[in-house]
């Protein structure tokens, strides 16, 4: 990341060149765009000077600097020899970032110059520079994925997307009956959440957003699993429906279980 920088030209035989300089001035949060403050020039050597005549600077794409009359006019201030850097343009310039906070942005200047005891010289430069990130909300975090699903608890967990790579603060985690997973809602700091006072045998969708420093992030996309039925146990690990059998006269029945749902008495096992 960098806060400043400076594009030189090609260097003449008497080792003079044009220059593009920068410096971040500010950020703004909201906006999600840098100010950059940015100078071009012509620096001299002790022993030199040149009269400049046509030249461009661009900053991310943009023409700042233009000089296109191909005249001489600007060698006059720098008819006292003092050899100090000539300054030809200078001002300000806001460059937006991506969406993660991020900007890698370009500066390029080309200005010819004629040199007074040898031939004209056209100085071209350019390269490329990384802003500072600017602090943006986290990404949606990856699709929650269901484990240990239980009568009344299914275990749930998900990938961070920390979006600028701020630490994400907080996970909420929204759940229901409802496809849009929208009910109840819990957090946690940890990227894996155990939900519980579920209820058995009902199907249920999550959904997770992250929150940093900044503010949240938006939701992910939904999963969803149905609770082990109350008439099932458990065998070397997995869940298996229960078969109740009554003895009647002597003989083992197959017991027909039921259930009230809706109000309604229906089986619950068939």
């Amino acid at each position: 990341m960098s806060t400043s920088g400076q594009v030189n030209g090609d260097v003449g035989s008497l080792g003079d060149f044009a220059f593009i300089a920068w410096q971040l001035a500010s950020q703004n949060v909201l906006g999600n765009y840098s100010t950059i403050n940015w100078q071009v020039g012509w620096s001299f050597p002790a022993f030199s000077c040149r009269g400049l005549r046509l030249g461009s600077a661009n900053v991310n794409g943009t023409l700042v600097y233009l000089d296109n009359d191909g005249g001489d006019g600007v060698h006059a201030f720098n008819s006292g020899h003092n050899h100090q850097p000539l300054w030809l343009a200078s001002g300000s310039i806001n460059v937006g970032h991506n969406a993660n906070g991020t900007k890698n942005f370009n500066l390029n200047v080309s200005i010819r110059g004629w040199e007074g005891s040898g031939p004209n010289l056209l100085s071209d430069g350019s390269a490329n520079f990384d802003l500072p990130t600017i602090p943006r909300n986290p990404g949606a975090p990856s699709t929650p994925t269901i484990s240990n699903v239980e009568q009344t608890t299914v275990g749930l967990a998900w990938t961070q997307n920390p979006g600028d790579g701020l630490p994400v603060t907080l996970y909420t985690i929204s759940y229901g009956t409802a496809i849009d997973a929208t009910g109840s809602t819990t957090t946690t700091a940890d990227d894996n959440k155990t939900i519980t006072g579920l209820s058995p045998g009902v199907k249920y969708y999550f959904k997770v957003k992250a929150a940093n420093s900044v503010g949240e992030g938006p939701y992910s996309s939904i999963s969803n699993t149905t609770t082990v039925a109350g008439a099932y146990v458990r065998s070397s690990g997995v869940w298996k429906k229960a078969i109740p059998y009554v003895k009647v006269a002597g003989v083992w029945k197959l017991a027909r279980p039921y259930g009230k749902i809706l109000g309604l008495w229906k089986k619950s096992i068939n």
